[in-house]
């Protein structure tokens, strides 16, 4: 989860935006976020449009991603 393959990088040279997903429930896929935003900097234009996108909220039980933390890399990136 979270890993950043190479065969996946190829598009972002042409991409017009980017959407970031990770699981609410599961604290691994949004730890890896770093690595996709180090990917999309080293690969695409600065100012690319960028949605992060937290699903699994449904989960609440399961919930190991804070709303604010979430927040945080939002407003970061």
């Amino acid at each position: 989860p979270g890993e950043v393959q190479n065969h996946n990088l190829k598009f972002l040279p042409q991409a017009h935006g980017i959407l970031i997903a990770f699981s609410l429930a599961d604290k691994r896929t949004f730890e890896g976020i770093k690595t996709w935003i180090e990917s999309i900097y080293k690969h695409c234009d600065l100012n690319i449009p960028k949605v992060l996108i937290g699903n699994k909220c449904d989960l609440v039980d399961l919930r190991e991603v804070p709303e604010h933390e979430a927040r945080k890399i939002a407003e970061e990136h």
